[in-house]
């Protein structure tokens, strides 16, 4: 488990890292992780400078955390424990999930070996929606949110861009579960969105902290964005989506 944010590998590597300018965004982005205003945002992909902010993040939302994976040394990490290691943790906190997923690797004791597409298949999205239809709550509480650190430090790109696109194709199809992505690399790649359908795009927030440095126009890519949907038609509800976020907009001015 060298992969979670509070493993002894990674404290290490935290002792070399620089510490982030960008404090202020970690509220922007609990207040994401937390839904506290509409957005059919589930998935955070986050270009920042090399620094602690993920770390930080992770610390300000430790109760709402279903699972991390920080890649530490790229030497070490193989992307193919990637779900692996986010299943683990997922059973951690819920003892119903759990049931289901050692039922699925006792049927099937080499899926942990499988391509990344059966593997997520098996390990999260299968134990996930079969507790769904069987009308249980997996049990895990707050804990919805995952943190994936230094995403573009693997050696082997292809297998990152492959996780990336089996997360979106199943977050566009619901899955229960906010992914955020903090990466040195843009991932708003036609490598990552030109394969899926565009619903891709409306569940991801794209935000670039570097850009912000450099230019003031790019504060507007801390919003994620604020969708009308079929729920909401009432315009005293649209209205009162689009004031939260020029709340958020007016406070990084």
């Amino acid at each position: 488990m060298n992969a979670t944010h509070d493993s002894a590998l990674h404290e290490k590597l935290l002792e070399s890292l620089p510490e982030t300018t960008h404090h202020e965004f970690i509220y922007t982005f609990a207040s994401w992780a937390l839904q506290q205003y509409h957005t059919t945002s589930s998935i955070a992909l986050i270009k920042r400078p090399r620094s602690d902010l993920a770390q930080l993040c992770t610390e300000h939302l430790d109760q709402h955390l279903a699972a991390t994976y920080i890649l530490s040394d790229p030497n070490y990490d193989d992307p193919a424990k990637f779900f692996t290691t986010i299943a683990y943790q997922l059973a951690s906190h819920s003892p119903a999930y759990a049931e289901v997923l050692e039922n699925a690797v006792r049927q099937n004791p080499a899926v942990v070996t499988k391509c990344l597409e059966v593997q997520f298949q098996e390990l999260i999205l299968g134990p996930l929606k079969a507790l769904s239809s069987r009308g249980i709550d997996p049990g895990m509480g707050m804990r919805k949110l995952i943190i994936v650190d230094g995403f573009d430090g693997y050696r082997c790109s292809m297998r990152t861009w492959k996780i990336l696109r089996i997360v979106i194709k199943a977050s566009t199809e619901g899955l229960p579960l906010r992914w955020a992505f903090f990466s040195r690399k843009s991932m708003d790649t036609m490598c990552v969105f030109g394969v899926l359908d565009s619903r891709a795009t409306d569940v991801c927030w794209r935000v670039d902290l570097e850009a912000l440095d450099n230019s003031d126009t790019a504060a507007g890519s801390f919003l994620p964005r604020v969708t009308r949907t079929a729920s909401e038609k009432s315009q005293e509800l649209w209205e009162r989506c689009t004031a939260a976020a020029q709340q958020f907009f007016d406070v990084l001015l």
